[in-house]
């Protein structure tokens, strides 16, 4: 073959049953048309090559599966900057008055951060509150096929087996039976499908009359999500040529950048000190009352930082979770000295 290619579907010796990849219409006759072709000098990683008939994706073309000797490369060098993957937490639940409560019981039971430096309090205080949060965690399941609930898979099931019937017994009524099967499960599939989507249509009509901007945009977003693919990221080099891949990407944005705001202060300019305060003009330290009307006046549904803490969870925290946040903001105006993750 061209370009030192060779072709390892046939290279094998297996059963009859175990070489064709497509299957006629009459179901009688089955030939070996679908191939795997590999470069000879990659021809020894190859070990196995054979078709499997179970495999059922409602085609005439049987699935062809290869089976290769792969060795991981050592690591050249570890990955710096790599963070940990940040739980999303559901701020829906908050308003259950169940979960609610938990999440309070939760966060309130270990507060006390009296007496104990601020790096120790808000340590103290992040654990915490990750801690509590573990009740607004949901597990994510795939959105990708909603509709397909328990009827559309006892249909498929049931073709599978049809079709396993067929592939044993190649009788007129095993493959009639098998067709029935077949046109059985695609309506059912495509009635749930449609009626999915119909639903979808109604939750964003029923936000959009309720003024739900929120709800109206996430759902939006997942129904583009669905059927969006992944996009590569390109970029130009200072010749002018295109640059592919995230890191790659990332590094020459940050070059462009650093060349675009850089700035040479050449002359000397003069610096006005008439805002800081002086001895006697001293401000008195935030008071509980403050810190109160300050965390109910945050917004919510914005995004929270590295630690996850939103805005939801400090408003129904309760009066135990101010009292922390007072001691630990009075540490820090006392003491003058920030937590380390404060500058992140």
């Amino acid at each position: 073959m061209e370009n030192d290619l060779r072709i390892v579907t046939t290279y094998f010796q297996h059963l009859e049953i175990h070489k064709g990849t497509w299957i006629s219409p009459d179901g009688r006759t089955i030939n070996q048309i679908d191939h795997i072709a590999i470069e000879s000098k990659h021809l020894k990683y190859i070990l196995n090559v054979r078709s499997y008939r179970g495999a059922d994706v409602d085609t005439d073309h049987i699935l062809v599966r290869a089976k290769i000797k792969y060795q991981k490369p050592p690591k050249t060098k570890e990955k710096r900057g790599k963070k940990e993957k940040r739980i999303i937490y559901s701020m829906e639940k908050l308003k259950d008055e169940t979960i609610k409560n938990e999440f309070q019981r939760c966060i309130n039971r270990n507060l006390a951060t009296e007496g104990e430096n601020v790096e120790v309090q808000w340590k103290n205080f992040e654990r915490m509150m990750t801690e509590g949060a573990q009740v607004l965690s949901e597990n994510k399941q795939s959105i990708r096929k909603s509709w397909f609930d328990d009827e559309c898979n006892e249909v498929i099931q049931q073709r599978e087996k049809a079709r396993m019937r067929m592939l044993r017994s190649n009788t007129e009524e095993s493959r009639s039976q098998y067709q029935k099967c077949r046109k059985e499960a695609k309506k059912i599939c495509r009635k749930k499908k449609r009626e999915s989507i119909e639903k979808r249509i109604q939750q964003l009509e029923n936000s959009y009359i309720k003024k739900q901007t929120r709800e109206f945009y996430q759902n939006i977003k997942s129904s583009k999500r669905r059927n969006q693919e992944n996009k590569l990221i390109f970029c130009k080099d200072k010749q002018g040529q295109l640059v592919g891949g995230m890191q790659e990407s990332l590094e020459r944005w940050a070059e462009y950048f650093k060349e675009v705001f850089e700035i040479e202060w050449n002359e000397p300019r003069e610096i006005e000190e008439d805002w800081r305060v002086g001895e006697d003009e001293q401000e008195e330290p935030p008071t509980k009352q403050e810190i109160q009307a300050i965390i109910r006046k945050f917004k919510s549904s914005k995004a929270p930082g590295e630690n996850g803490i939103t805005a939801e969870m400090l408003k129904v925290g309760g009066q135990d979770l101010e009292n922390s946040l007072y001691s630990i903001i009075n540490t820090v105006w006392k003491d003058e000295i920030m937590p380390c993750r404060w500058k992140e």
